[in-house]
């Protein structure tokens, strides 16, 4: 079950994320490529020491929506769960297990609980990670 949910997933964002690198990749200098081959550089050079720092920034964007949509894991599960033969239990999410709380226990405090948790948790985790791949000034300005 675990390789149907991650093949869902892969396909269901594969084209936005290429579009946001494309678009990244659209806005880089065309003459940074002339200088690069001028220069010698081969087209792995030219991908490895050129395109991908130029669009870390939406590599980091991509990161932090993957990491958001991670943890708002619910709709597949859903979908894929008549079919999974118990695999997928009443708490295999976060959003699933509150969903489980409130809807079929009616423990909706507990649910709203959880539920404000886990965005503490995504807020946490994404300011963490925002922090960990920002860009420092240079010390040679």
């Amino acid at each position: 079950m675990f390789y149907g949910l991650l093949n869902v997933v892969t396909w269901q964002w594969a084209g936005y994320y290429m579009i946001i690198i494309f678009a990244a990749l659209q806005g880089i200098d065309p003459s940074i490529y002339e200088a690069a081959k001028i220069d010698g550089a081969n087209s792995w050079q030219v991908a490895l020491r050129i395109k991908v720092p130029l669009v870390s920034s939406a590599l980091v964007l991509i990161l932090v929506f993957a990491l958001i949509g991670t943890l708002q894991f619910f709709t597949e599960p859903q979908v894929l769960a008549p079919v999974a033969n118990g695999t997928i239990t009443p708490d295999f999410t976060p959003n699933i297990y509150a969903f489980n709380l409130a809807f079929s226990y009616a423990q909706f405090n507990y649910a709203s609980a959880i539920s404000f948790a886990l965005g503490i948790v995504v807020f946490i985790a994404v300011y963490i990670f925002m922090f960990a791949t920002r860009k420092r000034g240079s010390l040679l300005k």
